[in-house]
């Protein structure tokens, strides 16, 4: 999913069709809004195939999202072991990812100063991973994407402290409808969940956290490194932080599930 997603973004830059990593939600990222809008004559002068595939490319982004969401419920249904779930996750991720620059040999190291928020991003992307796994672990598939749906709130609020952005009334009131569809689905809801509640948050706020890393990064325009590079370097890292951390918080139940 991650990785028709950041193609999706290489093959149409000026539109951030934002998703939830583990979900199927799509929403506008409120720090490009405004440039969709201003890009609309130049996007609408794009050739015919490149739109076509690119409306290929988001609708295999919703069903492997789908898909992505289904599995990771019925795997924690059967074992109790996200960080497993979210190793297997990073190491399929960069050795896809690998893969595919390594055969159309456009594989680039990361710039040295761009190493640092490149850490950050990997941090961020990791930890949502992480918290979104354990927090299917605790609730229902369905509840989990519905809270998962206020990120973009998160990402505003952020945007707000750590950017000092400033948006249009228009997203503001845009934003609503998002607090109050979670709200009502929360409410008197027996699948509802507290931990699963604030584990789902807590991931909303890291991902939120990787789109205003991206933002920074993207501003300062380092030549040379594109999206799916980045996609590259944040999975292998994630997984770099998360085998030992697997294999602390979860290498006891793995050797008696293997050993019995």
């Amino acid at each position: 999913t991650s990785c028709i997603r950041m193609y999706a973004f290489k093959r149409k830059p000026d539109t951030s069709l934002h998703m939830s990593s583990n979900g199927a939600s799509a929403t506008i990222d409120p720090f490009t809004a405004q440039k969709v809008a201003t890009s609309s004559e130049t996007v609408s002068e794009r050739p015919t195939s490149i739109s076509i595939q690119l409306v290929v490319m988001i609708v295999v982004w919703y069903v492997s999202a789908v898909v992505t969401i289904t599995s990771t419920k019925e795997v924690m249904n059967r074992m109790q072991l996200p960080f497993l779930l979210c190793l297997s996750q990073f190491a399929f991720a960069s050795i896809l990812s690998f893969v595919y620059l390594h055969f159309t040999s456009s594989l680039k190291p990361v710039p040295t100063p761009a190493r640092s928020i490149v850490l950050q991003i990997a941090i961020s992307y990791t930890l949502g991973f992480v918290l979104t796994n354990i927090a299917f672990s605790l609730g229902t598939a369905s509840s989990v994407e519905t809270i998962k749906a206020g990120e973009p709130l998160t990402t505003v609020l952020l945007g707000l402290l750590l950017l000092k952005e400033s948006y249009s009334s228009s997203t503001y009131l845009s934003l609503l409808p998002i607090c109050g569809g979670v709200a009502l689905a929360c409410y008197n809801n027996d699948s509802f969940h507290v931990w699963s509640f604030a584990l789902a948050m807590a991931s909303n706020f890291c991902f939120s956290a990787r789109s205003v890393y991206t933002k920074v990064l993207n501003a300062s325009n380092i030549s040379g490194f594109d999206e799916v590079n980045l996609f590259y370097a944040i999975s292998w890292r994630g997984l770099v932080f998360l085998l030992p951390v697997t294999l602390l918080m979860e290498g006891r139940t793995m050797l008696e599930i293997v050993f019995g």
